[in-house]
């Protein structure tokens, strides 16, 4: 009886911990559409005119901290990426790219707390125009706000 009780906690477990649940109400109002969805990664996208912001749900699976994930836009970014800047904030990682086909920049933004356990939330955010560091900074805690508040609790 204890091994079933013990199984039964684990799967709860392990479904909560799985599940995270967007309020598609606010996707739909925001104009944001799912690009991708699976067991570990959440996508959505949203472009406006000169810029697309795209954020991103990852699960503890794929990474192991924040700052991994951090590490892991790096590391996957595509070659015509060139990366200009990595630093952190006291809510943030953020990763400063160069695209040289598009002649744009783009920054990733990851969240250094999880706002549901066991998943982390970041952004990529792309721009014709170069920010400075204070305008990505006011940016970065903008962006991450609204992904955040894009999570149903």
């Amino acid at each position: 009886m204890k091994k079933i009780l013990l199984a039964l906690f684990l799967m709860l477990g392990i479904v909560s911990f799985a599940a995270l649940q967007l309020d598609t109400n606010k996707l739909q109002k925001k104009g944001y559409e799912i690009t991708n969805q699976d067991e570990q990664v959440i996508t959505l996208s949203r472009a406006g005119q000169g810029y697309v912001i795209s954020p991103f749900y990852m699960s503890e699976i794929v990474g192991d901290s924040a700052k991994d994930i951090s590490k892991m836009t790096i590391e996957t970014a595509p070659e015509s990426q060139k990366i200009l800047s990595s630093y952190e904030t006291g809510r943030a990682y953020i990763v400063k790219f160069k695209d040289t086909q598009n002649d744009a920049f783009s920054y990733t933004i990851v969240a250094k707390k999880q706002r549901v356990k066991g998943w982390y939330t970041g952004i990529i955010f792309i721009v014709n125009d170069e920010l400075s560091k204070t305008e990505l900074n006011k940016m970065a805690d903008t962006l991450l706000n609204e992904a955040e508040s894009l999570i149903k609790q």
